[in-house]
């Protein structure tokens, strides 16, 4: 039976290291990715052992009230129809060996293999999950990884998609921009038109790559609209109104932005050196909003030595099953057109 979230557990990476059922490693692991990603120390997760969750989503548009005068009755209610909201959670994990004489030279080496070694493998895993949840589509896969909030925006009300300039024209944000002054101004109009978009107008953060993080930074020091805000490690991010801007990171290259400067005018995948644009997205989550999904915490498992069939290899499996709802039509906006390059 696929699980209500109307009243989920709801839980932050944060919490994974109050959990005393959580080995030593996976509190290790758990710790890194906060470290790395703040996107996903960020984000608010609702835990149920469940392959399949639901919600209910209400009409966004509210039945009007009516004037009577004293002592005339109201007309019968209209009932409400809900609309049922289902979604799935995909596995995403590693195995790997490390021979087990690596094992016994952490005191000999700089760098301890094992560590490292695990390390590695959690960084991938972190960017591929942050990869899915802005690009992911609904064919990659073969079906069997969540969609990300790209190919859902397309199926949301078109309020939530807003063009810089128009489909011809970005807005140059370079500072050799001969309008580059005025361009400013209309950015800062359209942050606050994209806050809008959002429901109650006020996203809990947004979304940006590196470069457009730190350009944002020098454009609202100048403007005199700069603050910041600490997420849950003390980290400061820079803040428009204090909502925070979050560098989505790179990819697995270790070179590629997640969120690129390529795309087109329309937002669409580019080239590079050819398009120039790139895009900040506004994000609401909770219950109603974007939540994400997990049938259990982030997991390790491994496999001893005299278990494996050459005797030789200490096997690790980390696996984590995840998926994302969003139920509010209004959860997440993207501004796009805007050129950094």
């Amino acid at each position: 039976m696929p699980q209500n979230i109307t009243n989920p557990t709801r839980i932050n990476l944060a919490h994974y290291l109050d959990n005393p059922m959580a080995s030593t490693v996976e509190k290790g692991i758990v710790q890194q990715i906060r470290e790395e990603s703040p996107l996903l120390n960020m984000l608010e997760f609702h835990t149920e052992n469940r392959l399949k969750f639901f919600n209910y989503r209400g009409p966004t548009a509210l039945e009007g009230a009516t004037w009577k005068k004293l002592g005339e009755p109201f007309d019968e209610g209209i009932m409400w129809d809900y609309d049922r909201i289902e979604e799935s959670v995909y596995r995403i994990g590693i195995k790997f060996n490390i021979d087990e004489e690596l094992e016994n030279v952490a005191d000999e080496v700089i760098t301890d293999p094992v560590k490292a070694n695990i390390e590695l493998r959690t960084r991938g895993i972190h960017r591929q999950i942050v990869d899915s949840w802005l690009n992911g589509k609904s064919t990659d896969n073969n079906g069997n990884s969540f969609t990300g909030i790209r190919e859902r925006l397309t199926k949301m009300p078109s309020t939530q998609i807003i063009q810089a300039v128009d489909t011809s024209n970005a807005l140059d944000m370079r500072t050799s921009a001969s309008d580059y002054a005025q361009n400013v101004e209309t950015f800062i109009v359209l942050l606050n038109k994209l806050c809008k978009a959002v429901d109650g107008g006020r996203p809990d953060f947004f979304v940006v790559n590196e470069d457009f993080q730190i350009k944002f930074e020098s454009i609202l020091r100048t403007s005199g609209l700069l603050t910041y805000t600490k997420d849950n490690m003390e980290r400061e991010f820079p803040a428009f109104k204090g909502i925070p801007f979050i560098d989505i990171g790179r990819k697995n290259d270790d070179t590629t932005y997640i969120l690129t400067n390529h795309e087109t005018i329309t937002g669409a995948d580019g080239t590079a050196g050819t398009d120039h644009c790139t895009s900040i997205y506004a994000v609401k989550q909770g219950p109603q909003y974007l939540t994400m999904l997990e049938k259990h915490p982030l997991r390790v498992r491994d496999r001893k030595p005299e278990y494996d069939e050459n005797m030789m290899n200490h096997t690790y499996f980390i696996d984590w099953v995840l998926g994302m709802m969003i139920t509010h039509p209004r959860s997440v906006a993207r501004l796009q057109g805007i050129r950094m390059e």
